[in-house]
C-alpha cells in the first residue's frame, strides 16, 4: 500500500506525499530504496523535474548501497544474508555482480530467457487481462526493472514462484501498467466501435483475474481455505502457545512461528538444530544441534499438519530428530500439538509420543518409529 500510494502521488505530481511514503516504504524492507529509484528517473523522464528526478533517484541508490554495504554487514556480521545468495554466477559482490553483468550479458540473457522465468512472467501478468492489458502499459512496467532483476537473475527458483512474498513489490507497478494499460485498450476498442468499452475491459480483467486464481492461486495450490477458519484445534493450540513464557526462545513449525514471533529469539524450526534456509550454507542441511540447544529453550511442533514449506517426508525427519535428543523433554501433548523444553524429563515424554503414535488419538500427519529410543529408555 505505500508503494501504490508513493506512486499515486508521483503520478498526482504532489512530490511532498510521495517521499513522505517513499521513505516509509524504504525502512519497511532493505531493497526497497529502489523504489525511490525508479520513480525518481520517472520524475526526471517523464514529469522533466530534472532536478528533483536527479536527486531522488541517486538518494533511492544512495540508500540502496549503505543498506548493503554497511548496515546489513553490521547486523549480520559473518552470517550470509540469504537473499545475495543466487547470484554468484555474476561476483561475490553487488559491486562486482554489476561489473559482470555489463561485461558478460550472456551470463544475464541466459537467465532471463530461460523457459522457467518466462513462465514466471507469464503468471504473475496473466491475472490482469492475460497479460494483453499489462503489455499496453509496458512502459510503467518498466519502473518495475531493478525488483524485476532481483527475481530473474537469482539462481534460486523461490524468487521466481507466483506464491511467494518475492512478488510484492512487483504488484504496485503492475497494477500501475494495468491501469494504463485499460486506459489504451478502451482507446482501441472505441476505434472498432465496441459500445461499452470501460466496461468490456473491466469484465475481462475481472473473468482473467478469476481464472488465475482458480488455476494458480494459493487456494487452489498450496492451501486449503478450511485452514483459515478458527475450530476446536485451532481454540487449543492458542491455549497452548499462550502458556509458553514470553521470555524464552523459540524455535516453531512455519506455521506456528508467527504466534511466537515477538521476543528476542525465534526459529523457523528445525532451525538452528537443523539448519536450513538460514545461515551461510543457505540451501544445505547442516547439523546444527549443538547450536540449537545453547539459544532454544522451547519447541513447538503441531504433528497433526505440515506446512507447505516442507514435505511431510521431511518435516517427519526433522521432527525425529528432536524426538531422538536427549536434552528436550514432552511438558504437553494435545490434539497433536507437541511442547519440548529443554530439560524436561525426557522418558516420560517418549512414552505419551509412543501413545499418540500408536494410540486411538487423532491420526498424527508426522508418524516416528520410537522403537529405538525407547530401547535406550
Amino acid at each position: 500500500p505505500l508503494l501504490l500510494f508513493a506512486i499515486y502521488f508521483t503520478d498526482e505530481r504532489k512530490y511532498a506525499a510521495a517521499a513522505a511514503m517513499l521513505v516509509l516504504t524504504g525502512l519497511s524492507k532493505e531493497h526497497l530504496p529502489l523504489a525511490m529509484a525508479s520513480l525518481g528517473a520517472y520524475i526526471f523522464l517523464v514529469h522533466r523535474k530534472r532536478k528533483l528526478g536527479a536527486a531522488t533517484a541517486i538518494i533511492g541508490l544512495a540508500w540502496f548501497i549503505i543498506n548493503f554495504k554497511f548496515l546489513l554487514p553490521h547486523f549480520y556480521g559473518e552470517a550470509a544474508y540469504a537473499h545475495l545468495l543466487g547470484y554468484e554466477y555474476l561476483g561475490n559482490t553487488i559491486a562486482e555482480a554489476a561489473k559482470n553483468a555489463v561485461l558478460h550479458p550472456q551470463l544475464v540473457i541466459g537467465h532471463v530467457i530461460a523457459p522457467d522465468k518466462l513462465i514466471y512472467l507469464a503468471l504473475l501478468l496473466i491475472p490482469l487481462g492475460a497479460a494483453l492489458v499489462v503489455l499496453l502499459g509496458v512502459p510503467y512496467l518498466l519502473l518495475a526493472a531493478p525488483f524485476l532483476a532481483i527475481n530473474f537473475l537469482r539462481g534460486q527458483d523461490l524468487t521466481t514462484a507466483v506464491l511467494y512474498q518475492h512478488n510484492a513489490e512487483l504488484i504496485p507497478f503492475i497494477y500501475l501498467a494495468a491501469i494504463m494499460g485499460a486506459k489504451r485498450m478502451a482507446k482501441l476498442l472505441s476505434v472498432l466501435k465496441v459500445n461499452n468499452k470501460k466496461t468490456a475491459v473491466g469484465t475481462f480483467i475481472i473473468l482473467t483475474t478469476f481464472v488465475a486464481a482458480a488455476a494458480y492461486g494459493p487456494f487452489a495450490t498450496i492451501y486449503d481455505v478450511k485452514q483459515f477458519f478458527p475450530n476446536e484445534h485451532t481454540r487449543i493450540g492458542k491455549q497452548l502457545l499462550n502458556e509458553i513464557p514470553k521470555d524464552v526462545s523459540v524455535s516453531a513449525d512455519p506455521l506456528l512461528l508467527p504466534h511466537l514471533a515477538h521476543r528476542k529469539e525465534a526459529y523457523m524450526f528445525p532451525n538452528p538444530f537443523i539448519t536450513f534456509m538460514y545461515g551461510k550454507e543457505f540451501w544445505k542441511l547442516q547439523n546444527g544441534t549443538e547450536e540449537g540447544q545453547s539459544k532454544v529453550d522451547y519447541v513447538v511442533l503441531d504433528l497433526s499438519r505440515v506446512s507447505p514449506s516442507y514435505s511431510a517426508e521431511l518435516y517427519t525427519s526433522f521432527a525425529a530428530e528432536l524426538v531422538n535428543n536427549r536434552n528436550y523433554g514432552l511438558d504437553k501433548l494435545e490434539d497433536g500439538y507437541a511442547i519440548f523444553s529443554k530439560g524436561s524429563n525426557y522418558g516420560s515424554g517418549l512414552c505419551k509420543l509412543n501413545r499418540y503414535f500408536n494410540g486411538s488419538m487423532k491420526a498424527a500427519v508426522v508418524r516416528i518409529n520410537l522403537n529405538e529410543a525407547l530401547k535406550d529408555e
